[in-house]
């Protein structure tokens, strides 16, 4: 606009100069002008959409999401109060005047009719509301509301509008707005999607919250079982053959002491693998198969066996989650080769083949018996680990002999 003024007082005067068209066109500019700044006034207010990286960063864990969700759409209708209900028939669900929070239900529906949202005045008994063609609709508030209910909240004029979410539904309803007309109409509509968004976003949250807290309890489960419980199987297997060699006189001091010394390592190993679950760095595969000989060591003391752990000479780097996997797996294999194959030598092989890592296990024992279709039966332990690590089992046993091959990802897998 000032442009504009500045070019036509430079040709005022010449002989193509019109002075009323000259008038009439800045006075378009002016009102042109006029209605842009006020909209940029109003930006805040016409802005309806919330973009998920706001409700992050707007939105904590600690407070209720249902007060969440009323404040949210109380700042963005500029409303002094509101409530927001869940349920069909009895709701439940919080209200907030003054700036505080309090518990509300009401025993009947806020709406009568099917209609998602409307304006309402209870002192003249108005409302509005938009059909399914977008055109208004009047009728009375007595006819479409519970006026009781409002009453009863505290709201005489405002805006009532359906709440979705996955699981449930109900009302947002806002009063005490500065400068209530129709255009609420369509920022209402917003303002229950949403709160049905944070609500939603909430039970997501929890339920992530819960699975992961699920897994992380499964995972700890067969960690203990693993460690803990084969190293108990282990002493109670020195404990017989202690048992049967005092009953025929021979001498258990030493293996007594072998069984501390034992008990000992094993205190140690648990503090180990305590320390690696706060780890978040990961580990050469050098340093890896160092720490999975150092385990099969404790294991021959432990079993009474032979127990040897080779790799190949390639470099990679190992996830602590998967090395502790590695271990646990180690455990396994040992306890049920000696336990139900009778094995007394055991060979690990480790290699890195692409991403993947592959732990060969192969002992003398006895072998698997076939399970119900034929096959040798998969030890359910073992099974259960490596699928967690979405990694692979295979099985080859005979008399005699028993191998076991895994495969895992090497970049590990969640827990």
């Amino acid at each position: 606009m000032l442009l504009y003024l500045s070019a036509g007082l430079l040709v005022t005067g010449s002989e193509t100069f019109e002075l009323q068209r000259f008038v009439a066109r800045s006075g378009h500019l002016v009102i042109l002008s006029a209605l842009l700044i006020w909209f940029g006034m109003h930006q805040q207010f016409t802005r309806l959409f919330i973009g998920p990286d706001e409700l992050d960063r707007g939105l904590g864990r600690d407070e209720d999401p249902v007060i969440q969700a009323l404040r949210l759409a109380m700042e963005a209708a500029r409303a002094g109060c509101g409530a927001l209900v869940l349920g069909e028939e009895r709701s439940v669900g919080t209200c907030i005047s003054g700036g505080a929070a309090r518990p509300l239900r009401i025993e009947s529906p806020l709406i009568r009719d099917a209609v998602g949202l409307a304006l309402f005045d209870v002192e003249s008994d108005r409302a509005v509301t938009r059909r399914n063609d977008r055109r208004y609709h009047f009728l009375k508030s007595s006819r479409l509301l519970d006026i009781e209910a409002l009453r009863e909240i505290g709201a005489a004029q405002g805006l009532i509008s359906a709440v979705r979410t996955g699981t449930d539904q109900g009302w947002l309803v806002l009063w005490d707005i500065p400068d209530l007309s129709l255009d609420f109409i369509e920022l209402g509509d917003e303002l229950g999607r949403a709160a049905g968004a944070v609500l939603d976003r909430d039970a997501l949250l929890l339920a992530i919250e819960q699975g992961a807290a699920a897994r992380t309890r499964l995972s700890l489960a067969r960690d203990v079982h693993d460690s803990v419980v084969q190293f108990l199987a282990g002493a109670a297997f020195r404990v017989e053959a202690m048992m049967r060699g005092s009953s025929s006189g021979a001498q258990v001091e030493s293996d007594l002491k072998e069984l501390k010394r034992l008990l000992i390592e094993e205190q140690g190993e648990i503090r180990t693998f305590i320390s690696a679950l706060r780890r978040d760095r990961e580990l050469e595969l050098a340093e890896a198969v160092e720490e999975l000989k150092a385990l099969a060591a404790r294991l021959d003391r432990q079993w009474s066996i032979d127990c040897k752990v080779t790799a190949c000479d390639k470099a990679a780097s190992v996830p602590i989650r998967l090395q502790l996997d590695l271990q646990h797996l180690l455990r396994e294999a040992v306890a049920n080769a000696v336990r139900h194959g009778g094995a007394s030598r055991i060979h690990v092989r480790i290699d890195v083949e692409d991403d993947r890592l592959q732990l060969l296990v192969k002992d003398n024992g006895s072998g698997f018996g076939p399970g119900s279709d034929g096959p040798p039966a998969e030890p359910w332990s073992l099974k259960e680990r490596v699928d967690r690590a979405h990694g692979s089992l295979s099985l080859f046993s005979e008399p005699g002999c028993t191998d076991i091959v895994i495969s895992l990802p090497l970049a590990g897998a969640p827990v």
